[in-house]
């Protein structure tokens, strides 16, 4: 009997030792960096995101290699971050170009693999658990310098962070040291950088504006070391300003995808080829809708349905958003007459700076925030602002002067504009 007790103990021991060692194995450093540079090359996009980005059907060919070119790079000395309001397709551009490899090398990178990572912050509370689960980063992984870095950093007189129990940030840590080793291998085994993308970044800077900054420095010293770019994806300009205002920002590609990256000729064919409507002349109807209402914004574009496929429901919707912009206005003190639609489509390309749209226009930073962000303005990268749709400079029109009597969409359309800013 006393053997057998003795047998199970040992087997007892041996099963919770090599428990033990498997776990120890799997949390090596050497383990995760080898985990982590398999992600990156086998590159990620949410399968639940294919039938909303196949569903767009638009070429933008420019616009692609442009992305590729920023997300598969041969050399890497910034980080980057793309920027654009809502509807413009910029989370559906940046997906296709991280989920489609090029066939043949961008700037001569090897093609052997996808090298490209794509996240989207769903709550900025578990951001680092959340992208730990994307890569496969356990998040018991202990990185067992960090207290002796720590140690040293204080004994150099250095100032180190102090640890974090908080989230997003306890486990941000240990994630970013296991990225800088797989990006390390990654670019040893494949010749060029990974790429993490992290969309949604506006939704971290309202949530969490301190934890913007420990990813833009991290962000910044990866694109020092040449291994990993990270590129931010924002839909709100904000962003913009937060990280040009710092002295990292220096190391920040800056790129814009807006309405001018398609024809409105291929705005009028993708709506025709989408509805495949009979009866009254798609074309003509898909013509109005275009240099009416959608311009080329991709949410407009994608909101076409059979239901505006006679002239007169086309027209009716343009009165439906013509009834909800002129709300909008009036909610924020902007009523018929005001000088910013003057302002706006008397200017040169119909094109404001953020100092016009104050003291010429009349319209305060608080205003301007708000119209932003319900895309009566669109804000750029080069600080200038614009109607933020088609059907919002036709808005304009019927706005810019206050009536005695109902204006007709036809006869505000005919009004001459300004030849200069406020005429």
């Amino acid at each position: 009997m006393r053997y057998v007790r003795f047998i199970l103990t040992g087997a007892a021991v041996l099963g919770v030792g090599s428990v033990m060692v498997d776990a120890w194995l799997s949390r090596r450093p050497v383990t995760v960096a080898r985990t982590l540079c398999h992600a990156f090359a086998s590159g990620y996009v949410p399968a639940e995101a294919e039938r909303k980005d196949t569903a767009t059907v638009v070429a933008r060919p420019v616009l692609d290699k442009q992305l590729q070119r920023l997300l598969r790079p041969l050399e890497v000395d910034n980080y980057a971050l793309v920027v654009g309001a809502h509807g413009t397709g910029k989370s559906t551009a940046v997906r296709k170009a991280a989920r489609e490899a090029p066939s043949e090398g961008t700037d001569g990178a090897s093609t052997s693999c996808n090298g490209v990572v794509y996240f989207s912050i769903d709550d900025p509370q578990t951001f680092s658990k959340d992208l730990c689960e994307v890569l496969g980063f356990k998040h018991g992984t202990v990185d067992m310098m960090e207290a002796g870095r720590r140690r040293l950093m204080v004994e150099e007189g250095k100032s180190a962070e102090p640890a974090s129990t908080e989230e997003p940030q306890a486990s941000w840590r240990p994630l970013a040291a296991a990225l800088k080793s797989a990006a390390m291998e990654f670019r040893a085994k494949h010749g060029r950088p990974m790429t993490l993308i992290i969309d949604n970044i506006q939704d971290m800077l309202q949530a969490k504006p301190a934890f913007v900054t420990v990813l833009q420095k991290f962000a910044k010293a990866e694109a020092d070391h040449g291994n990993l770019r990270v590129v931010f994806v924002s839909s709100d300009f904000t962003a913009l300003t937060h990280v040009m205002a710092r002295s990292e920002g220096s190391r920040c590609k800056s790129m814009e995808i807006g309405e001018a990256d398609i024809s409105e000729a291929e705005a009028v064919k993708y709506i025709t080829a989408k509805l495949r409507w009979a009866g009254e002349d798609k074309e003509k109807v898909a013509k109005y809708i275009v240099e009416h209402i959608t311009g080329t914004r991709f949410s407009l574009l994608n909101s076409v349905e059979a239901d505006h496929s006679t002239m007169a429901a086309a027209q009716a919707w343009e009165v439906t958003l013509h009834d909800k912009t002129v709300a909008t206005l009036r909610s924020l003190n902007v009523r018929a007459g005001h000088s910013l639609f003057s302002c706006m489509l008397g200017a040169p390309f119909q094109k404001l700076r953020n100092g016009e749209l104050i003291e010429v226009a009349g319209i305060t930073d608080e205003q301007c925030e708000a119209l932003v962000k319900v895309n009566v303005l669109a804000a750029h990268v080069d600080g200038t602002y614009t109607c933020g749709a088609r059907h919002v400079v036709e808005s304009f029109k019927r706005l810019r002067v206050a009536p005695t009597a109902p204006v007709s969409a036809a006869a505000a359309s005919t009004t001459p504009a300004s030849s200069s800013v406020c005429g």
